[in-house]
């Protein structure tokens, strides 16, 4: 299980070694809160296996989806980093394994070694980037189609028109109260609009994954 950190760490062996050492894995069950909004704790957590999902909830107890975290991924680096409380509740999606490492040696790590240094910052860039895309689609897309940029991406499919855009798949199709949760969409209009680009042959169900057939279909419903 300490294979699927392979693409975050590179190529280095020592540094395994050193995460190895300083970290303590815990074994959550589906539904466990790994730690909420306000709290103090500053460890780091890698997810060796299963999912986790970072959420907020709104003052009249709407939850907010931030973001989701698979095997591979970091998450609660910016505790250690900026000392200050937890932003967000962060619950286990599914049974996850995790390498919990204090915060101290997480800066530890940092500071002795530049190649892991440079893998956080490229990291924290990436999750910019990924909040100012959302927000955008938010602030001047309409609903169906922030579900299509959300279609595309779960493909791993680019949004450019391009002609030689073919059909592909989405494995693991979330449930439409997850999609909705996600993209701060009704639920009645997300499954509204799957059921349409479904009836007009975009997308096709595939076991628990979904089809997309007709990826400019999804494309250009970005600019209407």
């Amino acid at each position: 299980m300490w294979d699927n950190l392979s693409e975050f760490l590179g190529n280095d062996p020592g540094l395994l070694a050193d995460i190895k050492a300083y970290s303590s894995l815990v074994t959550l069950p589906s539904g466990t809160c790994i730690f909420c909004e306000g709290d103090n704790s500053d460890a780091v957590y890698f997810i060796l296996e299963g999912e986790a999902r970072a959420v907020r909830y709104s003052g009249g107890g709407i939850e907010v989806w931030l973001d989701h975290f698979s095997a591979g991924d970091v998450f609660g680096e910016m505790a250690p980093l900026v000392q200050e409380p937890r932003t967000a509740d962060m619950y286990t999606v599914t049974q996850t394994v995790l390498a919990k490492i204090p915060g101290k040696a997480f800066l530890d790590l940092i500071n002795n070694n530049g190649a892991f240094g440079h893998r956080i910052c490229r990291l924290l860039a990436r999750r910019v980037q990924k909040t100012t895309r959302r927000l955008f689609e938010q602030a001047t897309l309409s609903a169906t189609a922030r579900i299509s940029a959300e279609l595309l991406r779960m493909a791993n499919t680019s949004t450019a028109q391009e002609e030689d855009i073919k059909a592909t798949v989405i494995r693991k199709m979330p449930t439409i109260t997850d999609m909705a949760v996600k993209l701060n969409i009704a639920r009645e209009t997300v499954s509204r609009t799957i059921s349409k680009l479904k009836e007009s042959g975009v997308l096709e169900r595939s076991g628990a994954g979904l089809l997309i057939l007709k990826p400019h279909t999804l494309v250009q419903c970005l600019n209407e």
